[in-house]
C-alpha cells in the first residue's frame, strides 16, 4: 500500500500518530494527523 501512494501524485497523507510519525516520503504536501479517540463514549 504504501508503494503505491507513494508514486501517486496526490500528496495527501491522512496518518494516525504512529504513521505520521515514522513515514518519509519525498512529494508528500500535506499530513492529516487524526487521532482517535480512547474510548467509544
Amino acid at each position: 500500500a504504501i508503494d503505491h501512494f507513494r508514486s501517486s501524485e496526490h500528496g495527501i497523507l491522512v496518518a494516525t500518530d504512529v504513521a505520521a510519525r515514522g513515514l518519509d516520503v519525498p512529494g508528500v504536501r500535506t499530513v492529516i494527523h487524526y487521532q482517535l479517540p480512547h474510548s467509544a463514549e
